[in-house]
């Protein structure tokens, strides 16, 4: 992996307000640049802490500028327990003034998997007016490697921007998600990591020689930052 930077904070709220700081900086030099900040949300329980967080304390950004995409999605309906859309919803964009109309969830309901991908890849593409460059994407990291839903042996489709998985070792098993290819082209990449449970994998992904997990193919030429807690190092940083 290239081109990576480990910040490494005492607590996960420690870790989850230094991205916070990251994210508003990106926000107000996209919007200054482009008119507009285009990102890739995550879910699962650290990134909801996250955006918890930002809905309290930074309500004075142009939000009406941001641009929601998501990186990536459980294909089950919009209002599921399990759907990232929900979880991003309640906890952030139900408490900031983003558009609906600036909001791109991953298509889950009328369509198979294939076919949700496609008319993604082809909803990123009409809103990039080209292939997609995110200013700034949220990615966590699964104790297997994983980030996003590209899990260990998944190869996406070659030249593909959204792929479909069917088979998942986690559940549920079939999901949506952006590529490498995506992520890659984004102008700011950052993971957040925190907790003992995630030490080991964080140890391989910056053990060299490099691992071949999925989280090590995220190689941005912007570069990627790293938010971890001490625990995610096994307690030394």
């Amino acid at each position: 992996m290239t081109r990576a930077v480990r910040r490494v904070f005492p607590t996960p709220q420690a870790a989850i307000e230094a991205l916070a700081r990251d994210f508003a900086a990106a926000a107000r030099r996209a919007c200054a640049a482009r008119g507009r900040f285009a990102i890739a949300l995550a879910g699962g329980t650290t990134p909801a802490g996250f955006y918890r967080f930002l809905a309290r304390c930074y309500r004075r950004l142009a939000w009406e500028r941001f641009q929601v995409f998501f990186g990536d999605e459980r294909f089950v309906p919009p209002d599921h327990p399990d759907s990232n859309y929900r979880l991003v919803r309640e906890t952030l964009l139900d408490h900031v003034p983003i558009p609906p109309a600036h909001v791109h969830p991953l298509p889950t309901a009328g369509l198979g998997p294939a076919a949700a991908a496609r008319r993604y890849e082809v909803h990123l593409r009409e809103c990039f007016a080209g292939p997609p460059r995110l200013d700034w994407v949220l990615l966590g990291l699964g104790e297997d490697g994983h980030t996003a839903s590209l899990f260990p042996g998944f190869e996406p489709p070659p030249g593909a921007w959204v792929a479909a998985v069917a088979d998942a070792p986690k559940p549920p098993p079939v999901r949506l998600t952006l590529t490498y290819r995506t992520f890659n082209r984004a102008r700011r990449v950052r993971f957040l990591v925190t907790g003992s449970g995630k030490a080991r994998a964080v140890a391989r992904v910056f053990s060299p020689p490099p691992a071949r997990l999925p989280a090590c193919r995220i190689r941005p030429a912007g570069g990627c930052v790293w938010y971890l807690d001490r625990a995610a190092v096994g307690g030394t940083g």
